[in-house]
Parts: structure tokens; sequence; C-alpha cells
């Protein structure tokens, strides 16, 4: 193991912003902790502690990475440096460049076996493993599910009292960080429990589910073919086009986010049963409603969170009490840390996991894996503070080209590749159909 530390980080990023921003006197940290495994031949994983300052734009960087063939045992240990430096960090803030930043903690965005790991509970399949009421599960066909939505709610102080035995393990090193509380700043992450946890759990069940649900050969292909037809008008701004049903298996969280937040009231309408459909709408809508913060301040995220609970109480009517797992059961709490932290995308594990892939990249050779990623690290944050120090020269840039578009059916509006307006550039990239649109604060197209 290797520990990098939160401070030098802290200078390397601050250190240029400070003289432009005067106002960056409190920052607020985000850490996430999750296993990579790095070969598919090989039990080798990594386990970094990753870090995001989340009062400006900047991506994660690497706290401390563990290398090792499982879990970095014991947790005090692996914790150890990382629990006093925040001690220190929290208690006596950072200076930097001569002005003090008072540090404070955002929120540890982990899936949950990560969370049951750092927090000392019950993994997810435990009865007692909610994270934030008291309910305990009831064992069914293999496996532990939630009957109900409301139950007493879990407190820090009640986490720190372990008033509920049977939901702790032992004694996690974080209740040492001041000011941190176990329940309250440990957020549920939608990427994977309402992408590939609930989305993603729904599409295997109208494929392979029960005779009851299941869908047929011919409407699964047509909704297949819906998505094809729909993946030729998505933009760039979407990090991956729709696939077939048929490559399920090999679909990313963000796919199962634009399948769910886009295209499924489209292609599912008419092809689910009336009962499935409105069913799943409840998820949608409610979905939709936290990832928005208009849609938060408009209509309210425990508005949401009615529709979700709907969702759940009446998933066993269709998909049998089985359906009501781990999942299902945290989706009804889901709306509470978008009251506290915002829209759903403030507090999840996207931009962790685009760095994971970075990491992974950057080892080439199974041999002293640690060592590559050391050096990898060492060599990035280089380049990053040499073309911070050297003046960017912007280039000049001239608009290209018109090409001809239907409009209101005229067909003599000039539709340009590359227009610069008052220090402004607008650009299609590429140049095709469903990337040539912007939207005006008028609303028109």
């Amino acid at each position: 193991m290797v520990y990098l530390g939160i401070s030098p980080n802290l200078q390397r990023i601050l250190s240029p912003l400070i003289s432009t921003s005067p106002n960056l006197i409190n920052i607020k940290l985000a850490f996430n902790v999750d296993g990579l495994p790095l070969f598919k031949s090989s039990n080798v994983n990594i386990w970094p502690i990753l870090c995001q300052i989340k009062s400006i734009t900047v991506e994660p960087f690497v706290v401390a990475i563990f290398s090792g063939s499982g879990k970095p045992v014991p947790l005090s240990t692996y914790l150890e440096d990382f629990v006093e430096e925040l001690k220190v960090l929290i208690h006596n803030g950072i200076e930097i460049n001569g002005i003090t930043i008072s540090i404070s903690i955002y929120a540890f965005v982990c899936d949950a076996p990560a969370r049951s790991y750092l927090k000392g509970i019950k993994s997810h399949s435990g009865y007692s493993s909610c994270e934030r009421c008291i309910e305990t599960g009831d064992y069914l066909n293999g496996r532990v599910i939630f009957k109900k939505v409301h139950s007493t709610k879990r407190t820090d102080h009640t986490f720190t009292l372990q008033s509920d035995e049977s939901h702790h393990l032992y004694d996690s090193p974080l209740v040492q960080v001041p000011g941190l509380g176990l329940v309250s700043h440990f957020a549920i992450d939608y990427m994977h429990n309402v992408c590939l946890g609930i989305m993603r759990k729904l599409l295997n069940i109208w494929i392979s589910g029960a005779l009851h649900v299941r869908l047929g050969n011919q409407i699964v292909k047509k909704i297949s073919d819906d998505i094809l037809l729909l993946s030729d008008y998505i933009p760039l701004e979407f990090n991956r086009k729709g696939r077939s049903l048929q490559d399920l298996q090999r679909w990313k969280a963000t796919e199962f986010r634009t399948f769910l937040l886009y295209v499924s009231p489209i292609v599912l309408r008419d092809k689910l049963d009336v009962a499935m459909y409105e069913h799943f709408m409840l998820f949608h809508v409610g979905i939709t409603i936290l990832v928005s913060s208009s849609h938060i301040n408009n209509i309210g995220a425990n508005r949401a969170g009615i529709y979700l609970n709907e969702f759940a109480n009446h998933s066993p009517n269709i998909y049998g009490w089985e359906f009501l797992i781990y999942n299902v059961h945290m989706l009804c709490h889901l709306h509470e840390d978008c009251s506290k932290y915002g829209p759903l995308d403030e507090f999840s594990a996207f931009p962790y996991e685009n760095f994971l892939g970075k990491l992974k990249y950057f080892v080439k050779s199974p041999k002293k894996p640690l060592q590559q990623l050391c050096r990898r690290i060492q060599e990035l944050q280089f380049l990053s503070n040499s073309f911070k120090n050297n003046d960017q020269v912007v280039p000049t840039l001239e608009h290209i080209g018109i090409l001809p578009i239907i409009y209101r059916g005229r067909i003599d509006i000039k539709h340009f590749k590359k227009v610069v307006y008052n220090k402004c550039t607008f650009i299609i990239y590429p140049v095709s159909s469903y990337n040539s649109y912007c939207i005006t604060k008028k609303k028109g197209i």
C-alpha cells in the first residue's frame, strides 16, 4: 500500500486558483472507496481511496492505493493514515499561498458492499442491512427481502451507540473523524442502486423472468429495434449510444441511465402490459425528478419519494415478494439524500468510476502494479503543473462552409458548421443531424 495524502493534492490543485478565486475559503471533500480487479486471469486488485473537491469542477485524485488479492485487512491499518490526516485537516484547515482554507466532509460515495465494509455493518444481503432504518428483512427463495417501506430511522447518534446490535459487525475507524456522520454522510449512490441495480433487474425480468411477466421474443426484438432507431438521434452529450437487448449483459451504467431517463417511456409503450408500464412509469418519473435541480425545486424531492414508495409497494402485485430486495428498499430512502445534497448526479459514483477506468489503463503488466500506478500518477501531476505554468495560446477560429437545411418548408436558411460570435464559438462536432441543434434562452430551437 502507498499513501499519497490529501494535503499535497489540495496544494497542487488549489494553488493556481487562490489568486483568481479569493472567496475559496471553504471547501467540501467527497470520498470514494472501491475495489477494482486489474486482470481477468488473476485475483490481483486495487482498492484506491479517491477524493473529489465539490466546491470546484475537477476530477477526483488518489489519496491512497492498496494492491493485493483481496480486501485490505485489517481496515484500521488501511484507513489509519487517512483518518489521522483528515482529523488534522478538519481541525486546522490547510494553508495555501498564505490563505487558510477550512475543510469539511461532503459525503462518502460508495456502492453498498464498500459502504458496509467501511462502516463495519451487515452487508446488503443481511437481515438488518438497511443503513437508514431498522427494518429487518425476511428470507424468501434464497434472498433477503424488505417488505416495509417506513420504519424507525437510524441516526448518527444511534449508530455511534450501536443501539441496533444486529446491524453492526465491528467498530469502524471512521468514527474518530470529527463531524463525520456514519449515517448522514454516506450517500446512496444511484449509479449502482438505480442504474446497475433496479433498471438492470427489470430488464432481465422482462427478458428471462417468470412467464407471467416475461415478454415474447418478437416484443423484445421490437424494443431492441426501437432502441437502435433512437440511437441515430442521440447527440454527443450522451456518453454511449443505445445497444440491442441481446447485449444487455454488457451494458454500462450510462446505457441503463439513458434508457431509464430518456428512451424507456417511448420504446416500452404498447409493448408492456398496461399495469407493468404504469408501474414502471412511477420509477421513471421519480428518478427523473431527482436528477433535475429544477424539478426538485418546482415539484419537490418528497413528491418523487411518494412515487418511488408507490413503486416499491406495488411491486409484489406484479413481480412477487422476491422483487423487494435491498436495492428496491434503499430506493425509498433516495429522496432523503436529494433533499440534503441536491440532484442525484451531485453524489453519484460516475466520476469515480470514470477515474478508476483510467487507473486500470495505467497498469500494463501484472508485475508490480502498484509501482506502475504511482509512476503514472506522478507523471500526470507533473504534466498538469507544467501546463498551468505556461501561457496557453488560444487559436483564432474561422467559420467554415455552409450546409443547406430544410426549415419550415424553406431551404434557403444557411446552416453553419462553425460560428464565431463575440469571442464565443459555436461548433457542430461531428457534422451530423443530431448534433446540430441548440436551444435559446427563449426556448427556441
